[in-house]
């Protein structure tokens, strides 16, 4: 198991190096002067200059990028272009909103879609498995911003009974989760219809197989069966696709944060960017690299962990 964890880790730095890599030379290829978005349509060329060079955007590219990989190997951010703060602090703010929404959500889809998928597959071609095919439709057919909307009109506006704006003080529990709840369902919603499809489609498959035959020609129950023996082999895919949908969600709900107002980093992304705030974005396309390294780092160890078969392939 530990040389299985070990062969894991070895590709982290370079994966990490080729994420900011990528991460700097694409900010320089894009169009937009971040001078310029600083000080305004009116600015002189002079005043320009001296921003660029304030900024140190003036340097040699290679320069720009060796301090840029110093920076971000010790953990410094840089200065914000466009306020008073550091690009770490202003990310810092954020990630909270981010995080907590990405698990509730991921939580949410993945118990709910394992639970629909197991029934549907158990009951195959029964009413309850074509109730369950139908709403998996649905879901994986609804836009994020539709099932947002939805759950707000009734819930935040005709009944008032959650907010529908911001994310709350972070400080205070209650107030956290009051504002996290119709975001979290709308996001897990649209997870459980893929969760679930993929769940009763890899439930299927193993309880064809042999030793499932088997197992139940010892005389073991059917719940036993289906929790001990199939449900086992077939959450490797579902884990697997499980991790990615949480990556995708850290990378920025940007979708669901903009319809609910919260301050998440797919809303402090899409602001930096049209600021061309390099500090604050390459911080965060950083943080969202390494995040997404981390996540499919711990779903091989987990689906190893599940299935031992995967630790010699």
């Amino acid at each position: 198991m530990l040389t299985y964890l070990g062969r894991g880790l070895v590709f982290v730095p370079v994966n990490a190096l080729l994420i900011l890599t990528i991460v700097f030379f694409v900010l320089r290829v894009l169009p937009g002067d971040p001078a310029y978005a600083i000080l305004g349509s009116d600015a002189t060329a002079e005043s320009l200059e001296q921003v660029r060079t304030s900024l140190g955007l003036n340097r040699p590219i290679g320069v720009q990028y060796v301090s840029f990989l110093r920076d971000m190997l010790s953990g410094r951010f840089g200065q914000s272009f466009r306020s008073d703060q550091s690009a770490l602090a202003l990310i810092g703010q954020t990630v909270p909103y981010t995080v907590d929404l990405a698990v509730a959500g991921t939580l949410i889809g993945s118990c709910l879609g394992i639970l629909a998928g197991v029934l549907a597959a158990v009951r195959r071609n029964t009413s309850g498995d074509l109730v369950v095919r139908m709403l998996s439709q649905v879901g994986q057919s609804m836009p994020a911003f539709v099932l947002g909307v939805l759950l707000v009109v009734p819930f935040g506006v005709k009944w008032t009974l959650f907010p529908v704006i911001g994310g709350g003080d972070l400080a205070v529990f209650s107030q956290r989760i009051h504002h996290l709840l119709l975001p979290a369902v709308t996001v897990g919603m649209i997870q459980t219809a893929f969760v679930m499809r993929l769940t009763r489609s890899a439930m299927l498959d193993v309880l064809g197989m042999d030793y499932i035959r088997t197992a139940r020609a010892k005389g073991l129950t059917g719940l036993v069966v289906v929790l001990r023996h199939a449900l086992r082999n077939a959450l490797v895919t579902v884990i697997t696709f499980s991790g990615l949908l949480f990556a995708e969600l850290l990378a920025g709900a940007i979708v669901v944060e903009a319809v609910f107002a919260r301050p998440g980093i797919g809303t402090l992304l899409v602001e930096s960017i049209v600021a061309r705030d390099y500090p604050v974005v390459q911080g965060l396309l950083a943080l969202i690299g390494g995040s997404l390294i981390l996540v499919n780092l711990l779903t091989d160890w987990l689906c190893g962990a599940v299935d031992p078969r995967i630790r010699f392939e």
